[in-house]
């Protein structure tokens, strides 16, 4: 039989894992900016130039993928982090 009681804690423990998991990565996230800027920076910068605003040589859809993989092989990624840059734009 189901006990309503448990089942709603169970729903307010799993929003709280949820929330809670969330929280890390956004705090992971900020401390990897902070503790190197410059990529963000360079891919804002190119993204502009790239794009319609800028010398309108990529469409406002494909300047950041171009500029995020551009930016990940200057800094000397591998092809997987050159690719996942470019994907994940």
């Amino acid at each position: 039989m189901c006990n309503p009681a448990q089942e709603l804690s169970n729903a307010v423990d799993s929003v709280g894992s949820a929330a809670s998991g969330i929280i890390n990565s956004v705090g992971n996230s900020v401390d990897a900016i902070l503790s190197n800027p410059m990529p963000i920076i360079q891919t804002v910068a190119l993204t502009y130039a790239l794009g319609p605003s800028g010398f309108g040589v990529a469409s406002a859809a494909n300047a950041p993928i171009i500029a995020s993989a551009a930016i990940s092989a200057a800094n000397g990624g591998s092809i997987e982090k050159i690719a996942l840059s470019a994907a994940a734009s």
